[in-house]
């Protein structure tokens, strides 16, 4: 399988506003076990079905786009407008920071140096 992506995955935080717990220790194939679990600090719940639906759904996005050769992103991204990508470069390296809850959203791009 092609490393197209790397997705640095697992933890997770409570969707409480006015909770900080925070435990960046549990993996993606833990996450099963979290859903609708009690927030160790607040008693909030952690981890929605739908949450982890996205989870899920971004997983096998990444294992998809590592599927796909060179050629295959360049053909499969002909489409695509980069002005929303600004001043990157299509061979520019990007860190992506993504947040999954209620729906996947992107909330950061950077280039790696």
């Amino acid at each position: 399988m092609n490393k197209n992506v790397e997705m640095i995955e697992g933890g997770l935080q409570c969707d409480n506003p006015s909770c900080d717990w925070v435990d960046k220790s549990i993996t993606f194939d833990q996450m099963f076990e979290w859903i609708n679990s009690p927030c160790p600090k607040c008693g909030e719940n952690v981890l929605t079905e739908q949450d982890y639906k996205n989870v899920v759904d971004m997983n096998n996005i990444v294992n998809y786009v590592n599927s796909l050769s060179e050629e295959e992103i360049s053909e499969q991204s002909k489409g695509f407008d980069l002005k929303a990508f600004g001043d990157f470069l299509p061979t520019d390296l990007l860190s992506m920071t993504v947040d999954l809850h209620k729906k996947i959203t992107i909330t950061d791009i950077k280039k790696l140096e």
